[in-house]
Parts: C-alpha cells; sequence; structure tokens
C-alpha cells in the first residue's frame, strides 16, 4: 500500500507542480510506453490536463468505493484501486470529484516495490477481477 500512496503522492504533486522526475525516479518505467487510447502510463497526460485546469491541489482516496485488491506471485504483483480523485481547481472555479480505477503491474526489486505499469480504466473498458 505504501507504493501505491507514493505514486499518488508524487502524481498529485506533479499535477500541481508540472514536475514528474520525482515520479518518474521512483517508477522508471513509467515514463515509457504510454498509450492514450488505452490509458497505460498516462501520467504525464493527466498532469497536462491538470496544469491547464491550474488545479491547485489534488487528493485521492484509494479505498473510497472498494478495497485495493493486490495480487502477488512471486517477484510480481498486480494492485487494482478503485477509489475518489478530488481535484481543487483555480481559485473561484470549485472542486471536481471523480471516480478511478487503475490496475498497476508491479515487481519486487532490491529496494522495494516498483511500478512497472499503470492502466487507468477508459471509457468502455471492462477491469478484469484477476491478472491476466
Amino acid at each position: 500500500m505504501s507504493t501505491l500512496s507514493d505514486y499518488f503522492r508524487f502524481r498529485n504533486r506533479a499535477a500541481v507542480t508540472g514536475d514528474l522526475g520525482p515520479l518518474y525516479s521512483a517508477h522508471p518505467s513509467l515514463a515509457h510506453g504510454e498509450d492514450r487510447q488505452l490509458g497505460v502510463n498516462v501520467e504525464a497526460v493527466f498532469v497536462e490536463r491538470m496544469r491547464a485546469q491550474r488545479v491547485s491541489h489534488v487528493s485521492v482516496e484509494l479505498e473510497d468505493r472498494e478495497p485495493v485488491k493486490v495480487y502477488v506471485k512471486d517477484a510480481t504483483a498486480v494492485a487494482y484501486v478503485h477509489g475518489r480523485e478530488t481535484w481543487d481547481l483555480a481559485p473561484g472555479a470549485g472542486r471536481t470529484i471523480s471516480e478511478i480505477v487503475v490496475r498497476f503491474d508491479l515487481h519486487r526489486a532490491a529496494t522495494g516495490w516498483l511500478i512497472e505499469r499503470s492502466d487507468e480504466l477508459v471509457l468502455g473498458e471492462r477491469v478484469s477481477p484477476t491478472p491476466r
């Protein structure tokens, strides 16, 4: 859980500052393999969108909709997050709340768990209940 919490902390901070460096430093694989249509490794897209809306703060409740599901096998894991994300927009513009569904593929390294791939649910896509 700490790996996922750290991921969202880095990502949410990048949404405000525009700096994805700390996230990519912690999880280098996320800097590659972006697929906007499938929602794979779209952290840069998220940051672009938040910066364009002049978001001042982003917070995530990882288990707002359901508990995080984690499947571990040897040195690999898959985690499913179904939570809530809140964006504080530019002063006077209010707040937006949305549902998030993300699959994370991880592997265990000497320093701990690393996220290899993030896959956000896109409209019309169904989430697999167990790893593929």
